[in-house]
């Protein structure tokens, strides 16, 4: 049996294990995706992106933050709360200015404002629940600002795929529960034979 030349074999080395790097980089990415779910779907954690820049500087556009749900009679002034809107309008995310919650506890008056605002949101909203930022998430905002774009997400999928080819194809699962091959040694020919 031939075996590949010494400059094969060492090519291929350095390209397996980046695949293999990939692979387990992929891994980890679906294991923090099934964490965060986890964690969120049990503490009601969302996320919040700030479309615009109304609550720059500390929140510029772009930016990603983590939301929890807050109870109408813990809202104070100056907690940033989105403000789901209806009539099909987007939810609202800015700072409380002012807060009258109703004796039943059930519902609110708030008045918002946006930090980089120079007036009070036109209206005062009337809500039965409320959610509170509670963590700005810089960093994955850049991550997500950076991966958004059409060329790294096709980038990051023939990754995926090739490492996801590269770790179940054939040749590479029969070759991990291959043996050595071992060859007996050639002697002569056994039995009685013409000279």
């Amino acid at each position: 049996m031939r075996r590949p030349a010494d400059g094969t074999a060492r090519g291929a080395r350095p390209l397996s294990r980046a695949l293999d790097v990939a692979l387990a980089c992929c891994a980890l990415a679906g294991l923090a995706s099934v964490a965060w779910w986890i964690v969120s779907a049990a503490l009601g954690l969302g996320l919040v992106t700030f479309a615009t820049g109304s609550m720059s500087p500390d929140y510029p556009t772009g930016s990603l933050a983590v939301s929890a749900p807050i109870a109408l009679r813990d809202v104070r002034a100056g907690d940033v709360v989105t403000v789901q809107r209806g009539s099909g309008q987007p939810p609202i995310t800015h700072r409380v200015v002012a807060v009258a919650v109703d004796p039943s506890g059930r519902t609110a008056t708030v008045r918002l404002k946006g930090d980089a605002n120079r007036v009070q949101d036109p209206q005062p909203y009337t809500v039965t629940a409320l959610r509170r930022v509670v963590q700005p998430l810089p960093a994955a905002a850049d991550v997500l600002r950076y991966t958004g774009s059409p060329v790294v997400i096709a980038a990051v999928a023939a990754v995926i795929a090739g490492s996801l080819g590269w770790a179940f194809w054939p040749e590479r699962i029969r070759a991990r529960h291959r043996g050595p091959v071992t060859t007996a040694p050639v002697g002569p020919p056994m039995g009685r034979h013409l000279a």
